[in-house]
């Protein structure tokens, strides 16, 4: 969801005539920290799809300090266009997260929705140390897993308000990356900056003859010196 993001600003940014290169002159701050994030959400994913006998908490704990990282990261990059949108929508998130025991809620209808009944059941069984559904108990449950595309199941996705702020963020990060901001002043005829053509002659202290952008012809008399003439 969030790599078509991406991909999806890309192609916009290159129709509005944005280069590619300069996504490579980008200088991203605190990067051990949005890797250390991915590996740590990765390795909970792991060790909960192939069941390692670890403890609940110890499996929540390392999904919560993912988020941590991910803020922190994000927050060294705060001056980037689109970060402090992408940070809200992660606070969101950790939000709803902390609310709930370090569970995201799920809408289990949204599951159904997107065909997704085999993780519905899994839920279903609390051995899940990131994602719970939604219940009678649960806190902000209007900031958890409730959305999804309308043409599902072909996305099999389900997502957060939180994620609708971190896509939107992305989205702007690649535009104004891409895309060169237009600068707002005026080009002069003939090259000059304004006010280079009257500081030379046309301006206080030069030439009455030499005014900015006439030409100077020189006459020459019979038997006498040049004449400028403007």
């Amino acid at each position: 969801m969030y790599l078509g993001t991406i991909l999806l600003s890309m192609l916009v940014a290159w129709l509005r005539r944005g280069s590619f290169a300069q996504l490579g002159r980008v200088t991203l701050r605190a990067l051990w920290a949005i890797f250390l994030a991915l590996l740590l959400q990765l390795s909970v994913h792991l060790v909960t799809r192939w069941q390692w006998d670890w403890p609940m908490a110890a499996k929540t704990a390392l999904y919560l300090l993912s988020y941590v990282c991910l803020l922190y990261a994000l927050w060294a990059n705060r001056r980037l266009p689109g970060i402090p949108i992408v940070f809200l929508g992660v606070a969101l998130n950790l939000l709803v997260i902390c609310m709930n025991g370090g569970h995201m809620p799920v809408s289990e209808g949204a599951l159904l929705d997107t065909g997704q009944q085999d993780f519905r059941d899994f839920l279903k069984t609390g051995r899940s140390p990131t994602h719970a559904l939604i219940g009678e108990g649960t806190s902000l449950p209007f900031l958890g897993d409730i959305l999804h595309f309308p043409w599902s199941p072909p996305l099999r996705t389900v997502f957060s308000p939180g994620d609708i702020l971190l896509m939107l963020g992305l989205f702007v990060l690649v535009q104004g990356l891409m895309v060169p901001r237009r600068s707002g002043a005026r080009a002069v005829p003939g090259g000059e900056p304004p006010g280079a053509a009257g500081s030379e002659g046309g301006g206080r202290g030069g030439r009455p003859g030499q005014r900015a952008g006439l030409p100077v012809l020189k006459v020459r008399r019979p038997g006498g010196r040049a004449r400028r003439r403007p």
